[in-house]
C-alpha cells in the first residue's frame, strides 16, 4: 500500500475512496482506518467498531447515528465516504 506523502504511513480512507472513485465499507473498515478518517479518531473509530461487532455489522445509518459522538457532521461525513455493504458470515 502506498504511503501519505512524506508521513510513512498509509494513506487515510478517504484519499483510498477518492483513488479508487468508490465508496468505502464502514463494516470492514478497520479501527486504524476508521481512526484515520479526518474528524473520525482514534476514540469515535473505537466506538463505531465496538458497536458494529456488538450489531454483527452496520444495517442502516440509523444504527451508526445512534454511536455516542457521531453527530450530524460525523454522520454527512460518513456516508459521503462509506456505505454499508452487508455483513459476511463471521462477522
Amino acid at each position: 500500500m502506498a504511503c501519505a506523502p512524506g508521513s510513512g504511513h498509509p494513506p487515510p480512507p478517504a484519499a483510498w475512496s477518492r483513488t479508487l472513485g468508490q465508496r468505502l465499507d464502514l463494516n470492514r473498515l478497520s479501527v486504524e482506518e476508521l481512526s484515520a478518517i479526518p474528524g473520525i479518531g482514534r476514540k469515535l473509530g473505537a466506538a463505531l467498531a465496538g458497536e458494529r461487532a456488538t450489531r454483527h455489522g452496520f444495517s442502516d445509518w440509523s444504527e451508526v447515528a445512534a454511536v455516542k459522538g457521531v453527530g450530524r457532521t460525523k454522520l454527512d461525513l460518513l456516508q459521503g465516504l462509506c456505505a454499508l455493504e452487508p455483513a459476511r458470515d463471521g462477522g
